[in-house]
């Protein structure tokens, strides 16, 4: 790739504010969120200090930003597609580069962990192909299939000595998931993986994924998760203004509600948890809609 990494920032500054300006780092630091009260493992601040991480299929940068609140300095964020830039590097302090992690080489990471001991390389591959809610097509035939293995590919050449990666809990069933551990094993990684409950995580959402992590260093386990009956939806966003369909709010543009047609209000009403489309009311399902119009569902007005 050539000119490397690190002079993406300079076109990706040019092109969010007209001219590049070097901005300081402060490695492993994060004001507003000391390490000494995220830390659950113990490390010093100082060995925090030591640790820098790349991310792969960054996207937004959700992990980068969790990542460098507990202190860790990720340099690198690397995503296919170029609109993500905005969001991650506004909400984070790496670096953005809009490639392939395919087309990316394991020198252009290396350059990235500099000569930190701890070197952290994140990736969470596209989840589609091993999607539940991929109908119709084998994970095989997807072209996405082979990103695992160019993660495991970079895993080897860039020296990283701890491994991080969440996936649907799907992949674990994939020839490919057991290709991944097996090249993490040949090569001096010890790998625990599991599928985890994000709801006893704190995450206001019923989710499961499947989470590894690798390492050089000795054995790594997942944290416990917190003694907590997990969080609503309602206690995390419930202090939001309440809008209707279509609507936005004036301060935050970022909330706002999809403009919903009258057919799908009526099968959010009719929706239980844990249900189906089958509990929706007879017309509405989307077998009964499928080529034809669409008749009348009685309540269907706008919530």
């Amino acid at each position: 790739m050539a000119g490397g990494w690190k002079n993406s920032r300079k076109a990706e500054r040019r092109v969010r504010r007209g001219a590049w300006q070097p901005q300081a780092r402060v490695r492993g630091k994060v004001s507003s969120v000391p390490v000494e009260q995220t830390d659950p493992g113990g490390l010093s601040p100082d060995a925090f200090e030591r640790v820098v991480a790349v991310d792969l299929f960054c996207g937004a940068g959700g992990l980068t930003h969790g990542l460098e609140r507990v202190g860790i300095d990720v340099t690198l964020g690397v995503d296919l597609d170029p609109r993500c830039a905005f969001p991650y590097t506004e909400n984070n302090s790496a670096t953005f580069l809009p490639a392939s992690v395919s087309a990316l080489t394991g020198a252009e990471i290396k350059e990235a962990f500099g000569d930190a001991p701890y070197r952290l390389l994140a990736g969470c591959a596209p989840c589609q192909p091993f999607s539940s809610y991929s109908q119709g097509r084998k994970p095989s035939e997807d072209e996405r299939w082979n990103l695992l293995a160019e993660f495991g590919r970079l895993v080897v050449q860039s020296g990283a000595n701890v491994v991080t990666m969440e996936n649907v809990p799907k992949l674990v069933k994939e020839k490919v998931f057991d290709d991944f551990v097996a090249l993490l094993v040949a090569n001096g990684f010890r790998v625990k993986h599991q599928i985890v409950d994000c709801v006893r995580y704190g995450v206001p959402q019923t989710r499961r994924r499947l989470v590894l992590l690798a390492s050089k260093l000795g054995e790594i386990d997942l944290v416990p998760p917190d003694d907590v009956s997990g969080m609503s939806v309602l206690e995390a966003i419930g202090h939001m203004p309440r809008l209707d369909a279509g609507g936005r709010d004036g301060v935050d543009r970022l909330h706002a509600s999809a403009l919903l047609s009258p057919i799908n209000l009526a099968r959010i009403r009719a929706s239980v948890p844990g249900g189906t489309w089958r509990d929706w009311p007879s017309g509405s399902s989307p077998i009964a809609t499928r080529g034809r119009p669409v008749r009348p569902i009685p309540g269907s007005t706008a919530v």
